[in-house]
């Protein structure tokens, strides 16, 4: 059995050679199901334009429906389709005229003028952590046992928290 050919628009597979692939890209069914996919991922905005700018079809006029729909040259455009589309696009536009209101506000906002107790309460923290870590190195353990653990007096080995020496000792084994 030779290449099939597979078209993700319309799953179906064919065998696999330019006169088959021809024949299948230029066929109704194919289109149809081309544009119906690109079609779902238009703006709002480009379909109404492109539907405003053609001549309305005849057909889908007269019977409400067109079996060209897709492809079809003439416009499907209906006075609901068309409200709607306008409701979309006016949504759309309230959004972005929110975001660049927010942005505006955000850019021209004044910042905090800085107070001494923030100052101070920023240094303070700061010198706290900066406490920590030199106690931390002091004492030689980095983990600590939880509260409940503390008072405990025989641990086994496994639980007892390794101190800074116990690690540098453990660089040079192998634990391969």
């Amino acid at each position: 059995m030779g290449k099939r050919y597979f078209c993700d628009y319309c799953d179906k597979s064919f065998p696999d050679n330019a006169q088959n692939r021809k024949k299948h890209m230029s066929g109704i069914q194919h289109q149809k199901k081309v544009k119906t996919h690109y079609f779902n991922y238009k703006d709002p905005e480009e379909i109404l334009a492109e539907e405003t700018s053609k001549k309305p079809c005849r057909t889908f006029g007269q019977n409400g429906h067109c079996e060209f729909h897709p492809i079809c040259k003439f416009s499907h455009l209906t006075p609901q389709w068309e409200k709607q589309l306008r409701r979309e696009i006016e949504i759309k536009h309230q959004k972005a005229e929110a975001r660049r209101l927010e942005k505006e506000q955000v850019r021209t906002a004044p910042a905090g003028e800085p107070t001494l107790e923030g100052w101070m309460s920023r240094k303070d923290k700061l010198s706290e952590k900066k406490e920590n870590k030199e106690s931390t190195m002091e004492s030689g353990s980095i983990f600590h046992l939880p509260k409940e653990l503390q008072n405990l007096g025989d641990l086994p080995p496994s639980m007892i928290p390794p101190t800074l020496q116990d690690l540098v000792k453990a660089q040079d084994v192998d634990w391969g």
